[in-house]
């Protein structure tokens, strides 16, 4: 038999319980999106689960029900990739930063990496419905100062480009 990669497998009728488990409760708590301030309450992303918490939130928007049974528009790549793009700056000070808690100037950058997202998932539903079954907000929310919550966020949300590409593969 030929040799498949979790992710084929997971792609296929044999995904992962895992991976749709994952899937089913980002649809629920993107319904009932919850407040709350950072540190009291468990992590959204974890260094252990973040891969996979990628490929279920990408898997859920793909495989959403679009419009009158149609297709559902994807989020482009260009779109997730402009903000990582923006993440990927702060993460590179963010990673020289010799503290655990990060400066108020890179606070004040990941706050407007914020308002960036919202404004974009405010102007297009596709990325409005990534923004959401991603928690990429709330992710934010939790990150408060901590140098390593930031760096893990910026993982994560390379991984939701990676799995993204791999899925979609247009490069749009």
């Amino acid at each position: 038999g030929s040799m498949m990669t979790t992710t084929e497998k997971n792609y296929g009728a044999g995904r992962s319980q895992k991976v749709a488990a994952a899937e089913k409760s980002y649809v629920k708590n993107t319904a009932k999106e919850t407040g709350g301030t950072a540190g009291s309450q468990r992590m959204t992303i974890t260094e252990k689960n973040y891969v996979e918490k990628a490929e279920a939130a990408v898997l859920s928007h793909r495989n959403r029900k679009g419009e009158r049974n149609r297709r559902p528009v994807m989020v482009t790549t260009s779109k997730i990739r402009n903000i990582l793009s923006l993440a990927a700056d702060i993460s590179y000070e963010a990673f020289g930063w010799k503290d655990e808690i990060l400066s108020d100037e890179l606070c004040g950058r990941i706050a407007y990496l914020k308002v960036r997202i919202l404004y974009e998932a405010g102007r297009e539903p596709a990325v409005k419905d990534f923004v959401e079954r991603a928690e990429i907000i709330k992710c934010i929310d939790e990150i408060g100062s901590s140098k390593k919550k930031y760096l893990l966020f910026n993982r994560y949300l390379e991984a939701l480009v990676a799995y993204h590409r791999f899925f979609d593969g247009k490069d749009n």
